[in-house]
Protein backbone atom coordinates (compact mmCIF):
# COMPACT_ATOMS: atom_id res chain seq x y z
CA UNK A 1 0.00 0.00 0.00
CA UNK A 2 1.93 3.51 -1.14
CA UNK A 3 1.36 6.84 0.47
CA UNK A 4 -1.59 7.90 -1.44
CA UNK A 5 -3.97 4.93 -0.72
CA UNK A 6 -3.01 6.02 3.02
CA UNK A 7 -3.60 9.29 2.90
CA UNK A 8 -6.65 10.03 0.14
CA UNK A 9 -7.56 13.80 0.66
CA UNK A 10 -3.41 14.43 0.40
CA UNK A 11 -3.02 13.00 -2.64
CA UNK A 12 -6.07 14.43 -4.31
CA UNK A 13 -4.44 18.38 -3.14
CA UNK A 14 -1.68 16.81 -4.42
CA UNK A 15 -2.99 16.33 -8.31
CA UNK A 16 -5.12 19.53 -8.37
CA UNK A 17 -2.04 21.51 -7.21
CA UNK A 18 0.04 22.59 -10.37
CA UNK A 19 3.42 23.81 -8.36
CA UNK A 20 3.61 20.67 -6.48
CA UNK A 21 2.95 18.62 -9.83
CA UNK A 22 5.76 20.92 -11.20
CA UNK A 23 8.11 19.81 -8.68
CA UNK A 24 7.00 16.22 -8.89
CA UNK A 25 7.96 16.53 -12.43
CA UNK A 26 11.38 17.77 -12.10
CA UNK A 27 12.02 15.46 -9.44
CA UNK A 28 11.39 12.41 -11.68
CA UNK A 29 13.23 13.46 -14.43
CA UNK A 30 17.01 14.48 -12.32
CA UNK A 31 16.13 11.47 -10.21
CA UNK A 32 15.94 7.71 -11.23
CA UNK A 33 16.37 6.31 -7.98
CA UNK A 34 12.69 4.95 -6.67
CA UNK A 35 11.01 6.76 -3.78
CA UNK A 36 10.04 4.93 -0.61
CA UNK A 37 6.76 4.49 0.58
CA UNK A 38 7.45 6.59 3.71
CA UNK A 39 9.17 9.02 2.40
CA UNK A 40 6.14 9.86 0.16
CA UNK A 41 3.72 10.34 2.70
CA UNK A 42 6.09 12.97 4.71
CA UNK A 43 6.34 14.78 1.49
CA UNK A 44 2.69 15.13 0.85
CA UNK A 45 1.63 16.06 4.76
CA UNK A 46 4.50 18.93 4.44
CA UNK A 47 3.08 19.69 1.23
CA UNK A 48 -0.42 20.07 2.82
CA UNK A 49 0.53 21.75 5.47
CA UNK A 50 2.17 24.69 3.44
CA UNK A 51 -0.91 24.76 1.28
CA UNK A 52 -2.96 25.54 4.66
CA UNK A 53 -0.61 27.97 5.85
CA UNK A 54 -0.78 29.57 2.48
CA UNK A 55 -4.57 29.84 2.65
CA UNK A 56 -4.26 31.56 6.12
CA UNK A 57 -2.21 34.33 4.85
CA UNK A 58 -4.25 34.94 1.64
CA UNK A 59 -6.94 37.73 2.98
CA UNK A 60 -9.91 36.97 1.39
CA UNK A 61 -11.31 39.15 -1.54
CA UNK A 62 -13.58 41.46 -1.43
CA UNK A 63 -16.02 42.48 -3.77
CA UNK A 64 -17.13 45.94 -4.34
CA UNK A 65 -19.55 45.37 -6.97
CA UNK A 66 -22.29 46.10 -4.43
CA UNK A 67 -21.27 49.22 -2.35
CA UNK A 68 -23.25 52.56 -2.92
CA UNK A 69 -21.53 55.84 -2.66
CA UNK A 70 -23.21 58.21 -0.36
CA UNK A 71 -20.93 61.72 -1.36
CA UNK A 72 -20.96 60.92 -5.10
CA UNK A 73 -20.42 64.29 -7.03
CA UNK A 74 -22.80 64.74 -9.38
CA UNK A 75 -21.34 65.90 -12.71
CA UNK A 76 -22.51 69.12 -14.64
CA UNK A 77 -23.94 67.69 -17.84
CA UNK A 78 -24.10 70.28 -20.50
CA UNK A 79 -27.32 70.84 -22.44
CA UNK A 80 -27.59 68.58 -25.57
CA UNK A 81 -26.85 70.63 -29.25
CA UNK A 82 -30.87 70.77 -30.57
CA UNK A 83 -29.10 71.13 -34.08
CA UNK A 84 -26.52 69.04 -35.51
CA UNK A 85 -23.50 70.29 -35.62
CA UNK A 86 -22.44 69.98 -39.47
CA UNK A 87 -20.04 67.78 -40.50
CA UNK A 88 -17.69 70.23 -42.44
CA UNK A 89 -17.25 73.92 -42.19
CA UNK A 90 -17.44 75.41 -45.80
CA UNK A 91 -14.42 77.84 -46.29
CA UNK A 92 -14.88 80.83 -48.26
CA UNK A 93 -13.00 78.85 -51.35
CA UNK A 94 -15.80 76.41 -51.54
CA UNK A 95 -18.70 78.30 -51.07
CA UNK A 96 -17.29 80.22 -54.21
CA UNK A 97 -16.40 77.67 -56.08
CA UNK A 98 -19.79 76.79 -58.23
CA UNK A 99 -19.71 74.94 -61.64
CA UNK A 100 -19.39 76.00 -64.55
CA UNK A 101 -22.17 77.99 -66.16
CA UNK A 102 -24.30 75.79 -69.00
CA UNK A 103 -23.74 77.01 -72.42
CA UNK A 104 -26.99 75.19 -73.46
CA UNK A 105 -30.07 73.27 -72.61
CA UNK A 106 -30.03 70.58 -74.66
CA UNK A 107 -31.82 68.44 -73.21
CA UNK A 108 -35.25 71.16 -73.29
CA UNK A 109 -35.36 71.22 -77.61
CA UNK A 110 -36.82 67.40 -77.03
CA UNK A 111 -39.43 68.43 -75.35
CA UNK A 112 -42.42 69.22 -77.04
CA UNK A 113 -44.56 72.53 -76.81
CA UNK A 114 -47.18 71.42 -74.87
CA UNK A 115 -44.27 69.60 -72.34
CA UNK A 116 -42.59 72.63 -72.23
CA UNK A 117 -45.65 74.67 -71.41
CA UNK A 118 -46.92 72.00 -68.84
CA UNK A 119 -43.60 72.80 -67.19
CA UNK A 120 -43.45 76.73 -66.82
CA UNK A 121 -47.53 76.60 -65.59
CA UNK A 122 -45.72 73.59 -62.70
CA UNK A 123 -43.32 74.69 -59.96
CA UNK A 124 -42.95 71.00 -59.02
CA UNK A 125 -41.26 70.35 -62.50
CA UNK A 126 -39.63 73.35 -63.04
CA UNK A 127 -37.68 72.62 -59.55
CA UNK A 128 -37.62 68.47 -60.89
CA UNK A 129 -35.95 70.01 -63.71
CA UNK A 130 -33.86 72.15 -61.60
CA UNK A 131 -32.66 69.62 -59.72
CA UNK A 132 -31.04 67.75 -62.37
CA UNK A 133 -28.55 70.64 -63.14
CA UNK A 134 -25.22 70.58 -61.85
CA UNK A 135 -24.88 74.47 -60.57
CA UNK A 136 -28.43 74.29 -59.01
CA UNK A 137 -27.10 71.19 -56.85
CA UNK A 138 -24.62 73.20 -55.70
CA UNK A 139 -26.26 76.29 -54.80
CA UNK A 140 -28.86 74.29 -52.84
CA UNK A 141 -26.09 72.03 -51.03
CA UNK A 142 -24.20 75.33 -50.10
CA UNK A 143 -27.20 77.28 -48.77
CA UNK A 144 -28.08 74.05 -46.95
CA UNK A 145 -24.60 73.51 -45.08
CA UNK A 146 -24.60 77.45 -44.39
CA UNK A 147 -27.98 77.71 -42.74
CA UNK A 148 -27.10 74.39 -40.66
CA UNK A 149 -23.61 75.98 -39.59
CA UNK A 150 -25.67 79.27 -38.98
CA UNK A 151 -28.12 77.68 -36.57
CA UNK A 152 -24.92 75.33 -34.81
CA UNK A 153 -22.71 78.71 -34.62
CA UNK A 154 -26.27 80.80 -33.11
CA UNK A 155 -26.34 77.84 -30.59
CA UNK A 156 -22.82 77.59 -29.28
CA UNK A 157 -22.79 81.86 -28.95
CA UNK A 158 -26.42 81.88 -27.01
CA UNK A 159 -24.41 78.98 -24.39
CA UNK A 160 -21.44 80.95 -24.33
CA UNK A 161 -23.52 83.65 -23.41
CA UNK A 162 -25.68 82.50 -20.71
CA UNK A 163 -22.03 81.00 -19.21
CA UNK A 164 -21.02 84.35 -19.05
CA UNK A 165 -24.29 85.70 -17.89
CA UNK A 166 -24.53 82.70 -15.10
CA UNK A 167 -20.45 82.83 -14.17
CA UNK A 168 -18.68 85.79 -15.46
CA UNK A 169 -20.90 88.86 -14.65
CA UNK A 170 -21.09 88.75 -11.08
CA UNK A 171 -17.33 88.11 -11.23
CA UNK A 172 -17.11 91.48 -13.40
CA UNK A 173 -19.35 93.63 -11.22
CA UNK A 174 -17.82 92.72 -8.33
CA UNK A 175 -14.40 93.84 -10.34
CA UNK A 176 -16.16 96.96 -11.41
CA UNK A 177 -16.97 97.90 -8.26
CA UNK A 178 -13.44 97.03 -6.02
CA UNK A 179 -11.85 99.00 -9.43
CA UNK A 180 -14.55 101.90 -8.17
CA UNK A 181 -13.63 102.07 -4.61
CA UNK A 182 -9.91 102.18 -5.88
CA UNK A 183 -10.41 105.32 -8.06
CA UNK A 184 -12.24 106.45 -5.10
CA UNK A 185 -9.25 106.69 -3.00
CA UNK A 186 -6.83 107.02 -5.87
CA UNK A 187 -8.94 110.67 -6.14
CA UNK A 188 -8.72 111.33 -2.80
CA UNK A 189 -5.09 110.36 -2.28
CA UNK A 190 -4.14 112.86 -5.00
CA UNK A 191 -6.51 115.28 -3.73
CA UNK A 192 -4.25 115.13 -0.01
CA UNK A 193 -1.08 115.49 -2.23
CA UNK A 194 -1.94 118.63 -4.35
CA UNK A 195 -3.30 120.10 -0.70
CA UNK A 196 0.29 119.28 0.48
CA UNK A 197 2.14 120.54 -2.62
CA UNK A 198 0.46 123.91 -2.16
CA UNK A 199 1.10 124.00 1.27
CA UNK A 200 5.36 123.23 0.81
CA UNK A 201 5.54 125.80 -1.94
CA UNK A 202 8.21 128.12 -1.91
CA UNK A 203 5.62 131.21 -1.82
CA UNK A 204 3.36 129.94 0.67
CA UNK A 205 6.12 128.35 2.93
CA UNK A 206 7.64 132.54 2.72
CA UNK A 207 3.95 133.61 3.78
CA UNK A 208 3.92 131.85 6.81
CA UNK A 209 7.55 132.33 7.75
CA UNK A 210 7.56 136.04 7.21
CA UNK A 211 4.88 136.62 10.23
CA UNK A 212 6.70 134.38 12.48
CA UNK A 213 10.19 136.44 12.03
CA UNK A 214 8.67 139.25 12.28
CA UNK A 215 6.25 138.45 15.83
CA UNK A 216 9.88 137.04 17.40
CA UNK A 217 11.69 140.42 16.39
CA UNK A 218 8.46 142.05 18.28
CA UNK A 219 9.22 139.94 21.25
CA UNK A 220 12.77 140.60 21.74
CA UNK A 221 12.53 144.19 21.44
CA UNK A 222 10.10 144.45 23.94
CA UNK A 223 11.75 142.56 26.68
CA UNK A 224 14.59 144.84 25.47
CA UNK A 225 12.83 148.14 26.19
CA UNK A 226 10.90 146.42 29.36
CA UNK A 227 14.35 146.05 31.01
CA UNK A 228 15.59 149.40 30.10
CA UNK A 229 12.26 151.14 31.60
CA UNK A 230 13.54 148.72 34.69
CA UNK A 231 10.57 146.30 34.37
CA UNK A 232 12.47 142.98 34.58
CA UNK A 233 15.50 142.17 35.93
CA UNK A 234 18.93 141.42 33.79
CA UNK A 235 18.89 137.86 34.44
CA UNK A 236 15.10 137.37 33.00
CA UNK A 237 15.81 139.93 30.43
CA UNK A 238 18.93 137.85 29.44
CA UNK A 239 17.96 134.76 29.14
CA UNK A 240 14.17 136.00 27.40
CA UNK A 241 16.02 138.43 24.88
CA UNK A 242 18.56 135.84 24.24
CA UNK A 243 16.21 133.03 23.28
CA UNK A 244 13.64 135.04 21.11
CA UNK A 245 16.43 136.63 19.27
CA UNK A 246 17.99 133.20 18.71
CA UNK A 247 14.60 131.94 17.22
CA UNK A 248 14.25 135.07 15.59
CA UNK A 249 17.56 134.46 13.19
CA UNK A 250 16.70 130.85 12.88
CA UNK A 251 13.75 131.73 11.45
CA UNK A 252 15.06 134.40 9.15
CA UNK A 253 17.78 132.23 8.01
CA UNK A 254 15.05 129.79 7.05
CA UNK A 255 13.08 132.45 5.12
CA UNK A 256 15.79 133.24 3.52
CA UNK A 257 16.39 129.74 2.08
CA UNK A 258 13.26 129.71 1.08
CA UNK A 259 12.94 132.87 -0.72
CA UNK A 260 16.07 131.85 -2.82
CA UNK A 261 14.88 128.52 -3.54
CA UNK A 262 11.66 130.20 -4.66
CA UNK A 263 13.99 132.57 -7.34
CA UNK A 264 15.61 129.77 -8.68
CA UNK A 265 12.45 127.60 -9.54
Amino acid sequence: MNGRALFPETARQYKNSEAHSTVSLSDRSTSNTPVASGDSNSKLLSNASLERQEEDRVPPLIDFSDLVLENSVAESEEPSCPVSPPQKSLTVEEALNFPPMPTSFSDLHLKSVLELTNMLESDESIEDYLATQPLYRHICSTRDNLVEETRYLEWKNTQALEKRDNFQMPKLKEAKKKLKKINEQLALAQKEKSELLSKVKPENLTKIFIPAVEEKLRRSEAIRLAFLRQEISLNECLSEYIAERKAYYVRRAKTNFITALAKSV
